[in-house]
């Protein structure tokens, strides 16, 4: 397994990315510290000049694991479940742009918050399902058009409420017939919903696209009380060889707690062998 680290090429108001600011003195940190990738939070693409991105990634031998998209319905509400067919529309054509600029880079692309909620109303939650089913299938077959993946993760329930573990999201995508469509788990979410965490891993033996490592308290794995430890192994047993991001606050400060991951999580994987 290969290690990866958050960042953001803007300041937000709120995201779990560590390093944030202008991309080449990222890249040029994220190779100091010694990662191997990086997840990217973009709301729109625009929010990068992607000849730099690419320029800094080939410069440092950095892979660019993901697009995370959820800025896009934290700032702008974009949603794949909205009850208006043209924002739900406005939410696809975002996702699709996020794939063919994830494709680009070779990253695929996670939905996260973007699902929404679903209300609190049966009938009006079983339409908000039905509308987010029709939406993740344009967006998987975006997706596919530009060569890319994408990935759901399981959030927590004071974020949304539904598909908040990873048997129900399992569950959901094989429902639907979407095999096209791969997991990504994060621990902070995990630690919230999941009765035992690495069982939660096990489930999603094979249809693991990427694990995002942070602790119980938001902060860098280490600063907490997860055992990532026992997560690691059964990842290692199940065959996982894919990445593991970091994705924290800036607690005490990004820099530092960039390093704290790199460091907490090198260790582990040595002591697997791995």
């Amino acid at each position: 397994m290969k290690l990866a680290v958050v960042i953001s090429p803007k300041r937000r108001k709120f995201a779990p990315a560590a390093l944030q600011g202008p991309v080449d003195k990222i890249l040029s940190l994220v190779r100091e510290i010694g990662y191997d990738g990086v997840e990217i939070t973009l709301g729109h693409p625009n929010e990068v000049d992607v000849g730099v991105l690419k320029e800094g990634l080939d410069r440092h031998a950095l892979k660019a694991v993901s697009i995370a998209t959820g800025a896009a319905y934290i700032e702008e509400g974009l949603c794949l479940a909205a009850p208006v067919a043209a924002d739900r529309d406005r939410a696809i054509e975002r996702i699709r742009l996020q794939c063919a600029f994830g494709a680009s880079i070779g990253a695929k692309v996670v939905i996260g918050l973007m699902r929404g909620r679903l209300d609190k109303d049966e009938e009006t939650a079983r339409r908000q399902t039905e509308w987010f089913v029709d939406s993740l299938a344009k967006c998987a077959g975006a997706a596919r058009d530009a060569g890319t993946t994408l990935m759901i993760e399981p959030i927590n329930r004071y974020d949304t409420n539904f598909l908040t573990t990873a048997a129900e999201t399992i569950a959901f995508l094989d429902r639907h017939d979407r095999r096209d469509v791969e997991v990504m788990l994060d621990t902070f979410h995990m630690n919230i919903e999941e009765v035992d965490l690495p069982a939660a891993c096990a489930v999603t033996c094979g249809r693991l696209g990427l694990l995002q490592t942070v602790d119980s308290n938001r902060c860098a794995p280490g600063m907490g009380h997860i055992d990532f430890g026992s997560l690691l192994a059964v990842l290692t047993a199940g065959g996982y060889d894919g990445f593991l991001s970091a994705e924290m606050v800036q607690q005490p400060d990004g820099e530092t707690a960039a390093r704290f991951a790199h460091r907490t999580l090198s260790l582990l994987l040595a002591r697997l062998g791995g």
